[in-house]
């Protein structure tokens, strides 16, 4: 399953909004297989806030651990989201 991003926006900033996108998310991940890859892709974005994406990553990695794949991650603003959530939250993900 690829989760694309930019369907929620160039700018993704803010948790009441970070939670929605999970919301939705997690919605349409209902008959995911056991066995399938979440990827998630960041292609097209401007910008995003590390609260945003802290709403979205973490409980998706908490859920599907590994299964979790983070692809196209060029934007600046989401390298260093990453860094802290990684920093501070511990959290790891993968990507490619």
């Amino acid at each position: 399953m690829i989760i694309e991003f930019i369907k929620f926006g160039e700018d993704l900033h803010g948790r009441p909004q970070g939670k929605d996108a999970y919301d939705s998310i997690i919605a349409r991940l209902g008959d995911i297989r056991s066995d399938e890859e979440i990827i998630v892709d960041f292609k097209g974005l401007k910008s995003c806030s590390t609260s945003w994406l802290d709403e979205v990553l973490t409980p998706l990695q908490n859920r599907f651990g590994d299964r979790l794949v983070l692809r196209n991650v060029t934007n600046l603003s989401a390298k260093l989201s990453l860094d802290v959530l990684r920093d501070v939250g511990g959290k790891k993900f993968r990507t490619e």
